[in-house]
């Protein structure tokens, strides 16, 4: 198994910073020199601004995994789109919108927001909250079938695959 295990302080900043730089390029229209600029200085004040509480945890990720939640979960954001694309343009409002209530395996909270936050990037679905035992979370679906299978294959995709991509995290002393 390929682990990449991140304890110095530097390391822990390189990948934070990169991580927004990633976000930057996301969310940027150009991919011009000037904007590849205005995005590392942005960043920087940014890290300058508000430093990253980095004391205290090593994180331990597997990149391939994580290369793999991320086509996993660009497969299921194009599929999600085109449904709500044919839920909005169906002329017949057959909606079956629900609450559920999905219970979460996942150990450390960084794994639960981040999954959380995967089901409310897909259209259709919104992470309402998380219980304050974090042991569940109360989403919304737009259009949904059957919620039993829509639950296990939320925990058999998404919830399975962040686990193995962060996989934990280790207390330093």
């Amino acid at each position: 198994m390929f682990l990449i295990v991140i304890r110095r302080k530097i390391s822990k900043l390189l990948l934070i910073f990169l991580s927004l730089m990633a976000c930057w390029f996301m969310f940027s229209a150009e991919l011009y020199l000037d904007t590849f600029i205005i995005g590392i200085v942005m960043v920087i004040s940014l890290l300058t601004i508000i430093p990253p509480r980095i004391k205290g945890k090593t994180f331990i990720i597997n990149p391939i995994k994580i290369i793999w939640l991320l086509i996993v979960f660009f497969i299921e954001l194009f599929k999600s789109n085109l449904r709500v694309a044919k839920d909005v343009l169906t002329p017949r409002l057959t909606f079956y919108s629900a609450f559920l209530k999905i219970p979460l395996n996942l150990k450390e909270n960084f794994q639960k927001v981040f999954y959380a936050n995967l089901i409310t990037l897909t259209p259709g679905t919104l992470t309402i909250d998380i219980s304050r035992d974090r042991n569940f979370i109360l989403i919304h679906v737009m259009n949904v079938s059957d919620p039993a299978q829509l639950k296990k294959d939320l925990t058999n995709s998404f919830e399975r695959l962040v686990d193995q991509a962060f996989p934990s995290t280790i207390q330093e002393t």
